[in-house]
């Protein structure tokens, strides 16, 4: 669990987003952390601003399905969005 700690403090220093939060989540779940587990450090850490628990365990399934999963979002087709 140090490691956690050592990535919660890098990722404390800035501005927090998503994408932190999924490196987190794919590292502890690769050290074995259970879903519920990763929710609850990432609670302590990020507070009110914390992925909500089904969230972590999609995106531990997204893991286990495509192990090559990036955690950065892909491009996709088409424009952008308008009102």
């Amino acid at each position: 669990m140090d490691n956690f700690w050592f990535l919660c403090k890098m990722f404390k220093s800035g501005k927090q987003g998503k994408t932190d939060q999924w490196v987190v989540i794919r590292f502890l779940h690769q050290q074995g952390i259970t879903p519920v587990h990763i929710w609850e450090q990432l609670q302590h850490v990020h507070g009110p601003t914390a992925l909500c628990k089904q969230s972590v365990r999609a995106w531990v399934r997204r893991f286990d399905d495509d192990p090559d999963c990036s955690c950065l979002d892909c491009p996709r087709s088409g424009g952008p969005r308008s009102t």
